[in-house]
């Protein structure tokens, strides 16, 4: 279920849960909230706008963090497998290697 608070659009996800709890997921700083079963979709509303500050400043971070440019596969391009840095080198043949 999706409510829309101050134009922000929020995920309500109804859980057997004693707590609400709040996240700003990244890469694009998508709103999504836990509830317990038996909170109302009004007091989630209101909920959410109380921490509408926090929000907007987790998105606001999300928005600034440098990103990976787009990957165009050269030789010399940084690649990152499992947290490595790694170097490509890029063969360019036109033998056939299936012998």
């Amino acid at each position: 279920m999706y409510i829309t608070v101050a134009n922000i659009p929020v995920e309500v996800v109804k859980k057997n849960i004693k707590n609400m709890h709040l996240s700003v997921l990244p890469p694009n700083g998508t709103v999504r909230i836990s509830a317990p079963l038996s909170v109302s979709d009004e007091s989630i509303s209101m909920f959410v706008r109380l921490k509408i500050g926090w929000i907007k400043k987790q998105q606001e971070k999300f928005a600034n963090q440098p990103r990976q440019s787009e990957r165009k596969f050269v030789s010399g391009e940084t690649l990152y497998v499992w947290g490595k840095q790694y170097f490509l080198q890029v063969d360019y043949s036109y033998k056939r290697k299936f012998d």
